[in-house]
């Protein structure tokens, strides 16, 4: 990504932007790698997470706290970033190609590249502001989850046996997938950018993740962290809300 080059200014901007130079199949691109990607994401993130607060439950014969429960999500976000992140880091790259200069031809050849120009270490490039903004994600968006259903549970529709309707598990699964994810959205520009960072063997661009965070600061000031801020929870609303509706209704029809 090169410094001081801003080419897309609003999402209308963006969006006939790429429609115009690249069609419809613009819109599309990294969707191979997210879509490998979510698979183990999804699945790490939740089985993990049942893990760690079974984990903790049994230590306790108290009620978990709030704090217990975002320590289990976070561990199982540590563990899920830290398995899946090249996927992620393919996905940024395979999205901003074009854009900053690079050519690749599919996900292996993207890995490939990015290991022969930058290094073996370059796979795994923005870890860091990954793991600080992907973390603490995880652990709030499965504590708000749990806490928005005890909550509001009482005042939302239910079934006869008690448990939620697919509207009341999609409300609250909204509602804490933008939680969680303004609070974390800084650090989660911060990532983008250090994904990009010597895309196509270009000269890099920032020295360090401080050095990206001063440059954005510098660049743009605070508004800077947020860009994209609203198109971003357009799409992930209704991400966040299918994540834990799916997830609820298949633990109620599989019995666990």
């Amino acid at each position: 990504m090169r410094e001081g080059t801003q080419r897309f200014v609003s999402p209308l901007q963006s969006l006939k932007l790429i429609l115009r130079e690249e069609g419809v199949r613009g819109l599309y691109k990294g969707n191979g790698a997210n879509c490998l990607r979510v698979i183990p994401v999804y699945a790490l993130k939740f089985s993990l997470n049942d893990t760690f607060t079974e984990l903790a439950s049994r230590r306790s014969s108290a009620a978990l706290t709030v704090w217990d429960k975002i320590a289990a999500g976070s561990a199982a976000g540590v563990i899920q970033i830290a398995l899946t992140y090249p996927l992620d880091l393919v996905r940024t790259r395979l999205q901003l190609a074009e854009t900053a200069g690079a050519s690749y031809r599919g996900i292996a050849h993207c890995l490939q590249d990015t290991y022969v120009r930058e290094g073996r270490s370059a796979i795994y490039k923005g870890l860091l502001p990954s793991m600080a903004a992907g973390v603490p994600y995880v652990g709030l968006q499965m504590t708000f989850y749990s806490e928005l259903k005890s909550a509001l549970g009482p005042r939302l529709p239910a079934r006869p046996d008690g448990s939620l309707t697919v509207l009341s598990m999609l409300a609250c699964g909204s509602l804490a997938g933008i939680s969680a994810q303004t609070l974390c959205y800084p650090l989660d520009t911060v990532r983008h950018h250090m994904q990009a960072n010597g895309i196509g063997g270009q000269a890099r661009v920032y020295g360090s993740t401080w050095d990206c965070i001063a440059k954005i600061a510098a660049r743009e000031g605070a508004r800077g962290f947020f860009k994209g801020w609203g198109l971003n929870t357009f799409r992930a609303l209704p991400g966040a809300a299918v994540q834990f509706s799916s997830y609820d209704t298949l633990k109620r029809l599989l019995g666990v």
